[in-house]
């Protein structure tokens, strides 16, 4: 009696899941490939490292398909030093200073219209 129940459940459970990323998939549309993802990153390294992998995670299995520009907006030496590190062979993205990023989004023709 136990296990029907808990069986069922779990198959509500997995009937549900899969309504709710059909529906995800459906409402939520995607940036196009030309889009640019600004994020700011602050903090030590380990905030870098969850902020950086984050993102990452978001464009391996999610589907984001956008640039993404980091703006240094306080990092701490340890933090710069991560976001380096990570950065360093990452296709698709760069850290800028918080006065460059205007800059450097002009010449990605980011503000044409």
């Amino acid at each position: 009696m136990a296990l029907t129940i808990l069986t069922a459940g779990l198959a509500a459970c997995g009937l549900l899941l899969l309504l709710w990323s059909v529906a995800e998939a459906m409402l939520l549309p995607l940036p196009r490939e030309d889009a640019v993802l600004v994020a700011p990153l602050q903090g030590g390294a380990a905030e870098v490292e969850r902020q950086i992998r984050g993102c990452r995670w978001m464009r391996e299995h999610r589907g984001l398909r956008a640039q993404i520009i980091w703006i240094d907006r306080g990092l701490t030496p340890e933090g710069q030093e991560a976001a380096a590190r990570l950065l360093r062979d990452a296709a698709g993205e760069q850290l800028c200073a918080a006065g460059q990023a205007a800059e450097y989004l002009e010449r990605l023709g980011a503000f044409e219209a």
